[in-house]
């Protein structure tokens, strides 16, 4: 039998600021699915606002002559792009995790391979929790976006004049088609087969695709196997931060993500109660920004299922 002796976790009181602090922030960001795929347009180092410019052009050619005669139209747009300061304020006692790391020393764990430090162990438990947050964030949550008719992206979407389409019910595997299908049909032909056209679906409306595609003896697979996500040779994507039921399709260049990863204004800290006020509690801060837009909002497609 081998025996393991591991001294009690220390946490030696850190300040993590600015660019340094931009690993630990950008570990918490970009863990999410929607992120950490780059399924929507990511701008970094947004200190506060970035303007979105889209242009659309009307060209026209006309027959040569020796004078120059404009025979076409461009139509800027602008869109800004304003990030808010969040912040996490966590505290736990270091005995919870204690266990889990000194397995994860070990090598008798499912996390062993996380960083040996203790310190680097706390943060990356808790950028996994902030991740989440963040996922919900960018579609369904309050965090980046309060709006009228929802929150995140989809609220969005539906308080700027989307195309809307809306149905009623859970998405199953007998629905699933007629629904995307339904989307498919009022999205703008000028979209189909431009790059990062996509559908944007949660868990359970994949699931119930994944479903219909097996239900349909897809390939002669049955049950077998995940089926290609595509309909209609169109990407299906699935963002675990949308809710069950809920869709957008459109381009990913017009559903835009910003946030400061090297602003000085990011911050973690990571302190150890222990000298202060004797208990084995840790508190963890973590300041960082971000927010959400989409441009040309009247050529994306919002399912609303209620």
């Amino acid at each position: 039998m081998n025996n393991y002796k591991f001294s009690g976790p220390t946490v030696s009181p850190n300040t993590y600021a600015g660019q340094f602090a931009g690993k630990y922030i950008a570990a918490a960001l970009l863990s999410g699915e929607t992120l950490a795929k780059d399924l929507i347009t990511i701008h970094p180092n947004v200190a506060y606002k970035e303007v979105i410019r889209n242009w659309q052009n009307s060209v026209s050619i006309a027959d040569a002559t020796c004078d120059f005669t404009d025979s076409s139209s461009i139509t800027l747009g602008e869109y800004v792009l304003t990030t808010t300061e969040k912040q996490v304020n966590l505290q736990l006692c270091k005995n919870q995790l204690r266990t889990t790391w000194e397995a994860a020393q070990a090598g008798f764990s499912a996390f062993e391979k996380l960083p040996a430090d203790f310190n680097e162990f706390l943060l990356a438990q808790v950028a996994a929790e902030v991740a989440q947050a963040i996922e919900l964030g960018i579609w369904t949550s309050t965090l980046f976006y309060n709006g009228t008719a929802a929150e995140g992206m989809i609220g969005y979407l539906l308080d700027n004049s989307a195309i809307t389409r809306t149905a009623s019910g859970a998405t199953t595997g007998s629905n699933v088609v007629a629904r995307l299908q339904d989307m498919l049909d009022y999205s703008p032909s000028a979209l189909y087969g431009k790059e990062g056209y996509q559908f944007y679906v949660g868990p359970s409306t994949m699931k119930a695709y994944q479903a219909a595609l097996s239900a349909g003896n897809y390939n002669f697979q049955f049950y077998v196997g995940e089926k290609p996500m595509n309909f209609q040779g169109i990407p299906v994507v699935m963002c675990p931060g949308l809710n069950d039921y809920d869709c957008v399709l459109g381009l990913k260049s017009d559903l835009h993500f910003g946030t400061g990863l090297l602003s000085d204004t990011n911050e973690v800290k990571v302190i150890d109660m222990s000298d202060i006020d004797g208990s084995q509690n840790v508190r963890v801060i973590m300041r960082f920004t971000g927010g959400i837009i989409a441009s040309n909002v009247a050529q994306q497609v919002v399912l609303n299922v209620t």
